[in-house]
């Protein structure tokens, strides 16, 4: 993949690099293996046709790889912040939100709160502060 994306074996038209470009970043972001096998091949690959500094693969370095590559980080940074808010917001607000759930629950006359399907969101409890509601939508 290297080689293809550095153009060491051959010219092919920009659109298709930087399509394989995108597609080992698709890769790398879809990868959930434990041994993520895919996920350090595809990386290394992206890595290596964007490089400036190695000959080993002859060819020249392929930006839309370096781009892909940023692309995979800045994804990942944001899954790993998400997460990270998610578990922090949990401990600030899940108390909260439980307890405006069974407000309102008990505003509208039901004996406990919401009933939700598996995968179904329930709605947003009123009342909550405006750091409560983002941490709900995000997370809840």
């Amino acid at each position: 993949m290297t080689a293809i994306l550095r153009q060491a074996l051959g010219q092919d038209p920009a659109i298709d690099l930087d399509g394989l470009a995108d597609a080992l970043a698709d890769m790398i972001l879809a990868d959930r293996s434990p041994e993520g096998r895919v996920r350090r091949n595809a990386a290394a690959a992206l890595r290596w046709a964007s490089s400036t500094t190695t000959t080993d693969y002859g060819g020249t370095p392929h930006a839309k790889s370096l781009d892909a590559l940023v692309r995979v980080y800045e994804t990942r940074v944001a899954q790993v912040l998400a997460t990270t808010w998610c578990v922090a917001g949990h401990a600030l607000y899940s108390e909260i939100v439980d307890d405006a759930r069974e407000e309102d629950a008990r505003r509208r006359g039901f004996s406990g709160v919401w009933i939700v399907n598996d995968g179904e969101v329930p709605p947003l409890p009123p009342g909550l502060d405006e750091a409560a509601a983002r941490w709900f939508r995000l997370c809840y």
